[in-house]
């Protein structure tokens, strides 16, 4: 076993619409509640592999972050 430093993400999260909203069980939207990267469920679902693709996590965080921020500044 290699010892390196890693870094792992959650999988599994909440669920959301297109705008990263944070939806309820029924689907609706909880306002001014956003969920990005790993905890956004609908990129990766729960079968996030950080054996073959470590670090798209941190690029699907960066830019569901960046969308967001342009949708609340549009507003």
């Amino acid at each position: 076993m290699l010892n390196q430093p890693a870094m792992f993400a959650t999988v599994g999260g909440v669920r959301s619409n297109e705008q990263f909203q944070v939806l309820k069980a029924g689907g609706e939207v909880i306002p001014g509640l956003y969920a990005i990267g790993g905890d956004n469920n609908t990129y990766c679902g729960a079968g996030y592999d950080v054996g073959i693709m470590a670090g798209s996590q941190q690029g699907w965080c960066a830019t569901g972050g960046r969308l967001v921020a342009e949708q609340l500044f549009e507003a």
